[in-house]
């Protein structure tokens, strides 16, 4: 009886830790520091403000692209999903119909938008002002 319950509780430890490693290096995304405008712009194929109008889980992102700062294509932009946990919208389940500024980059020819990138909802104006202000500005033909 006594080794039985010794087994139990070595068993119920390696549960526990096991679970504890997986919720502290597994279920997140870590970010190096936030770079700056300039290099976010750099590493971007695509920058621009659009309202979410196809959202599926596993399944490319549709946006309608209301105002472009980079990258050159129609009125609709179509990101895959990043497929890890680092992916921008893997907890935005119900963005469609909402705008976001996006920072888009090119992984194995295609566009991915990254949770460690300055993509961000555009409702969120206080904080998105410089921002805009600094992209309006952008000309990529000007070394920085």
């Amino acid at each position: 009886m006594n080794v039985f319950r010794h087994w139990n509780i070595f068993f119920i430890r390696i549960v526990l830790s096991t679970g504890l490693v997986y919720s502290i290096t597994g279920s997140s995304c870590e970010c190096p520091s936030q770079s700056t405008l300039s290099q976010e712009l750099e590493r971007s194929n695509a920058v621009f403000v659009g309202k979410v109008i196809k959202q599926k889980q596993g399944e490319p992102i549709v946006f309608e692209v209301q105002k472009s700062f980079k990258g050159k294509f129609q009125s609709v932009f179509t990101a895959s999903p990043a497929r890890t946990k680092c992916d921008f919208f893997s907890d935005k389940s119900d963005s469609i119909g909402k705008i976001f500024l996006i920072f888009s980059q090119l992984e194995k020819g295609q566009s991915i938008i990254h949770r460690c990138g300055r993509s961000q909802l555009y409702t969120e104006s206080k904080l998105l002002a410089p921002t805009l202000q600094e992209l309006e500005n952008y000309d990529p033909h000007v070394l920085r």
